[in-house]
């Protein structure tokens, strides 16, 4: 079974597959916009698309995946990318990006049931 979009991970499969893909961390991504972004980290967000939103905001503002996710009572779990550019001024401008669509950009995907 591949890794498609809004299928959840459990909170086992995510940590599993979030250590595995921590080798990602500091390549370089082009963003449409042809902005060169680096990858900050590899983190477990929730799955749903508002606490994934609070989780975004809450990673901003305290730089530290586990006490952004600190909230989250759910048991659906995603795979996130941050995603960070230098701006002019010389503060950084975060961006986050499901971890399947960068792969399916990069012709990739995750076979989840490896997982289980």
């Amino acid at each position: 079974m591949e890794l498609v979009k809004n299928e959840p991970l459990t909170l086992k499969q995510a940590i599993t597959l979030c250590n595995k893909y921590q080798h990602l961390k500091g390549n370089v991504v082009i963003s449409d916009k042809g902005d060169f972004e680096v990858i900050d980290c590899i983190a477990i967000a929730p799955h749903d698309k508002l606490s994934k939103t609070l989780f975004f905001k809450l990673y901003k503002e305290m730089k530290d995946t586990e006490k952004a996710i600190a909230f989250y009572s759910d048991v659906q779990y995603d795979l996130v990318l941050m995603l960070r550019e230098l701006v002019p001024i010389g503060d950084f401008y975060y961006k986050m990006m499901d971890l399947n669509d960068y792969l399916q950009n990069s012709g990739k995907s995750i076979n989840v049931s490896s997982y289980q």
